[in-house]
């Protein structure tokens, strides 16, 4: 299991976490749980130029804000997916990936909509 916010993805968890996969990088599958949405996701143009910086096919994962200069919305589900594929795995391994914190109130809790935080959990075990 990896866990990953914007900072997680650019300091590259993924890719730290899955170097010491000793298997099949084919035999993989990736299941992007809850995470806010990039029409809800807004970030400074620090961070969008830190991703670029990495590679500039990150690009694609950022939408210029309308409402503020500087400002971005960042799509952090296509930034993992773009990790992943980086290390080989092809998009018919990786599911979810839709489900938002920020909309679903009513199963999520998020400090951006609410100003508090709260806790919830990911579970992966094998029958």
């Amino acid at each position: 299991a990896i866990h990953a916010g914007w900072r997680g993805l650019l300091n590259g968890v993924i890719e730290k976490t899955l170097i010491r996969y000793l298997g099949n990088p084919h035999d993989l599958l990736i299941y992007l749980g809850p995470a806010i949405s990039q029409m809800h996701f807004e970030v400074g143009e620090e961070v969008y130029h830190a991703f670029l910086q990495q590679n500039i096919k990150a690009a694609e994962a950022f939408k210029p804000s309308a409402q503020h200069r500087h400002k971005f919305y960042a799509d952090l589900f296509l930034l993992a997916k773009q990790r992943c594929f980086d290390l080989g795995i092809s998009e018919s391994q990786i599911f979810g990936g839709t489900l938002c914190t920020y909309t679903n109130q009513h199963e999520f809790y998020s400090y951006r909509r609410d100003g508090q935080t709260g806790r919830f959990a990911s579970l992966i075990w094998i029958q």
